[in-house]
Order: structure tokens, then C-alpha cells, then sequence
């Protein structure tokens, strides 16, 4: 998960994600792991399954973001979000536009 210039990049780190079942049996199903490296994409989030699941049809999972201090005054941005090695998908990117409101 990539967060361009939405959060500093020193901000990224305290970011805390986690995974919410979307059915009361489900276990939780991904490990996250904050990389920070130099270069194109500098730090980032991974969300590693923990177990080999399948995902139905029509079925969709829920990652919560905490600690997220936005440090952009602008009103959208992209979050981009890359998947690799899924069965029965080329590796690509997702993006997303998000709507940042102001609390105030």
C-alpha cells in the first residue's frame, strides 16, 4: 500500500493496520509489515496472508487503518495498492481515490 504525498513519510511507521473478519469465525487473516527503503516508492505497507484463503465471488475484506496523521492539504488523493503472486491474476496495481475531510 502506497500513500504518495497524502502522509509524511516519516509518519508512515506509526501507521497501525488490521485485518477484521468479516464473519464472526473468520481468523484474522494477514500479518502487515512497515518496509522503508530508499527510492521509487520509499516506505510502505505489506499485508502478508498468514493462511492460504480464497476470497468468493461477491465476498470482500475489510483492513483498518489507525494512526494515520494526513499531512497533504489536498482535498483527494490516490492510494495505490499492488497485489502479486494471486491466483488466477496478472501482479498489478489497484488505486484508489480517497476523499480527505477536515474535522474541523
Amino acid at each position: 500500500m502506497h500513500l504518495g504525498m497524502l502522509i509524511s513519510q516519516k509518519s508512515i511507521p506509526e501507521i497501525r493496520l488490521t485485518h477484521i473478519p468479516s464473519k464472526p469465525d473468520q481468523p484474522v487473516l494477514w500479518a502487515f509489515h512497515c518496509f522503508e527503503i530508499t527510492g521509487k516508492y520509499r516506505n510502505y505497507w505489506a499485508a502478508i496472508p498468514t493462511n492460504p484463503f480464497t476470497l468468493q465471488t461477491g465476498e470482500s475484506m475489510i483492513i483498518e487503518l489507525a494512526g494515520v496523521n494526513v499531512s497533504s492539504d489536498k482535498e483527494q488523493a490516490y492510494v495505490s495498492f499492488d497485489y502479486y503472486n494471486i491466483e488466477g491474476l496478472h501482479n498489478g496495481v489497484y488505486q484508489e481515490i480517497v476523499r480527505i475531510k477536515n474535522p474541523n
